[in-house]
């Protein structure tokens, strides 16, 4: 596969999940909150996600594109699966 076709996939793939919990903005109960002195604005909220999202793209871009090392082809290794849903899970739960 094409290193641009890996990169591709994978901003559709993260922008698919970015666009998912996009739809579910902050309602009025949000607004009405006690917040602390330290949060910082509304509008930076989105910069710094896209962002965070990006490099995720691109993270996970360059573990498909490395080459094979021991621990991604070992035959019982345990660390592929957890990486794989560690990723995945943090990815859909919006935790980078």
């Amino acid at each position: 596969m094409s290193a641009f076709l890996v990169f591709a996939s994978s901003f559709v793939l993260v922008i698919g999940v970015a666009a998912s919990g996009g739809r579910f903005r902050p309602d009025q109960w949000y607004a009405e909150l006690k917040k602390p002195v330290g949060l910082p604005p509304n509008w930076l909220f989105p910069v710094v996600w896209i962002s965070l999202y990006a490099m995720m793209a691109v993270a996970a871009a360059w573990v498909w594109l490395a080459e094979p090392s021991h621990f991604r082809t070992a035959p019982n290794s345990s660390l592929m699966p957890h990486g794989r849903g560690c990723f995945s899970g943090c990815t859909g739960l919006g935790w980078p």
